[in-house]
């Protein structure tokens, strides 16, 4: 399962439609299943988020989005497995710190954005999953140090990734819960092997990769990432291909972001 923590799309605005929308297509063409949406994936206002998603088939998911007093996206996303003859449930939430410039460019529409409380956001929905998940997940464009609230106010999770702070340079293993924060900047890859016996989850293996030291570029890949940034150089009016978007963004179509979950 390959999941990203929010904060996937581009900054700059002269071309932050097209560049996002190419990352998008890029990480849902490697196989990403689930996204927390991030307080800057709103920044471009409504009518930009919506045609952000159409044609995306990742789930979006955040439990302290509200819009219209209404969940922004799906709250939680239950992915299925099957393992040794049996049916494993996966939950997958996200909350996000408040972004004060999605706001201002929400605040004009007839669409009311309310970001609620992450730590108790992150609660009360881990108490909907329970219910019908064996595993669960907390996506988090919040720092280590907030998640460490929510492992203290909410007892459940098995494993938190998130995407802002310090890089954490391994994966934890053992019993839940685990922590994992592998950076923002594009350059790193985590996984971890997810084992359940009977009730219990455990870390049994994980690695946190550097993607340029330890991992070659795969020819195909490169070919369509090469195509993907050619795309956002015509849309940005630069017909002689010279990449406008960020490397950081656009690069990381052959660089899954955030965490990769294998149970």
């Amino acid at each position: 399962m390959i999941v990203d923590a929010g904060g996937w799309s581009e900054r700059r605005a002269d071309n932050r439609e097209i560049a996002t929308r190419v990352f998008l297509e890029g990480m849902q063409e490697l196989g990403l299943q689930v996204a927390n949406v991030a307080g800057r994936d709103l920044i471009g206002g409504p009518e930009e988020f919506d045609a952000l998603r159409a044609g995306i088939a990742v789930h979006f998911v955040s439990a302290n989005i509200h819009v219209d007093a209404q969940p922004l996206v799906e709250r939680f996303h239950v992915y299925e497995r099957q393992l040794n003859g049996r049916t494993v449930r996966i939950g997958v939430t996200g909350v996000t710190s408040p972004s004060r410039t999605a706001l201002e460019q929400w605040k004009n529409t007839p669409r009311a954005l309310d970001f609620r409380d992450p730590v108790e956001a992150a609660g009360a929905v881990l108490d909907e999953m329970r219910a019908s998940t064996d595993i669960q997940v907390l996506l988090a464009e919040l720092p280590p140090r907030i998640l460490d609230q929510i492992v203290a106010a909410a007892e459940g999770y098995d494993l938190l990734i998130s995407s802002l702070g310090r890089l954490q340079e391994t994966t934890p293993l053992g019993p839940t819960p685990a922590m994992i924060a592998p950076g923002n900047r594009c350059k790193q890859l985590a996984w971890v092997n997810v084992q359940l016996n009977g009730d219990q989850v455990e870390i049994v293996g994980g690695e946190v990769v550097d993607l340029d030291e330890k991992v070659e570029d795969h020819p195909a890949t490169a070919a369509r990432v090469l195509e993907l940034k050619e795309r956002v150089s015509a849309a940005a009016g630069n017909p002689e291909g010279r990449v406008s978007a960020t490397e950081a963004e656009v690069g990381a179509v052959a660089r899954p972001r955030d965490s990769a979950i294998s149970p």
